[in-house]
């Protein structure tokens, strides 16, 4: 790699860590985007399925009220598994940069996948640390609506967005990993949900740009095929739909990329203010000693 190395833990402001993140993307994307589409790809498919199942109920009473009951799950297991292994293969792919970036030189996709079987038991181990509070807003979201759920959502994201870079990156052991999540979230909490609010916008912004084709062929093919794209399973109408709900989910997954780096240097930012505060701490008490 002839490029600047980024440095992992380094005090950034909200708007340099989202640079950070596109800025590693940049540098590695031609390992990092044949990997994740490896094991993104069929998860997209799986989402795909089950919106197109869900499409009907969703016609009929809208969106959020076809997820009542236990239907968010359905829902938002494919994006949970999306999240755990886009988090493998990125925090695998940066314990190689930060301790020998000059084997990134040669290295393949299928090589990065093989060595992300070691890392993948402890990003699922620091999910379901982490993953009580989640899906409490998600039973919130379901049963009392989403405005008084997002903004609970926002909250209980970053603990699981730093639970696995905290772990692999900064070798905080599990048994630690609670007090360490809870002194980063608590210790930096509105800088925290300026980060989310910010990448929120940015999602936000990528959903409907990848959602836009479905939507412009979804009245192309009303026009092509003159009839409900959900009215007959085996309509080519449905086929393209379901074509193209795989594609829109694939490039959010992708855009979730951004989302895991950000958040992984926000814990760095955090964790490196408070060990410059132990050890000035320590100083005095030394000279003071």
């Amino acid at each position: 790699m002839n490029q600047t190395l980024i440095p992992f833990f380094c005090y950034r402001t909200t708007g340099e860590k989202i640079e950070a993140a596109c800025a590693f993307v940049r540098q590695t994307w031609r390992i990092l985007l044949p990997a994740l589409l490896c094991v993104l790809v069929p998860v997209a498919l799986w989402q795909a399925n089950v919106v197109i199942r869900l499409q009907p109920d969703i016609e009929e009473v809208g969106f959020f009220e076809s997820l009542a009951g236990s239907r968010w799950l359905t829902v938002i297991l494919p994006s949970l598994v999306a999240f755990v292994l886009s988090s493998t293969i990125i925090w695998t792919l940066m314990q190689r940069y930060l301790s020998h970036p000059q084997q990134l030189q040669g290295l393949k996709a299928p090589e990065l996948l093989r060595s992300c079987a070691l890392n993948l038991w402890r990003v699922v181990a620091t999910t379901l640390i982490t993953l009580l509070p989640v899906l409490l807003a998600g039973f919130i979201f379901a049963f009392l609506g989403p405005f008084l759920a997002v903004p609970l959502l926002l909250c209980v994201l970053m603990p699981l967005l730093v639970a696995a870079p905290a772990h692999l990156i900064g070798e905080v052991p599990l048994t630690k990993l609670p007090a360490s999540i809870n002194s980063v979230v608590i210790g930096a909490f509105f800088n925290g949900l300026a980060l989310l609010g910010g990448l929120t916008l940015i999602s936000l912004t990528l959903w409907w740009v990848a959602f836009l084709p479905s939507t412009l062929m979804e009245f192309a093919g009303q026009l092509l095929f003159n009839e409900d794209f959900t009215s007959d399973p085996n309509q080519a109408g449905r086929v393209l739909r379901f074509v193209l709900y795989t594609i829109s989910c694939t490039v959010f997954y992708l855009a979730m990329t951004i989302w895991i780096l950000a958040a992984g240097y926000h814990y760095s930012s955090v964790a490196q203010v408070e060990d410059d505060i132990a050890l000035t701490h320590d100083i005095d008490n030394f000279e003071k000693f």
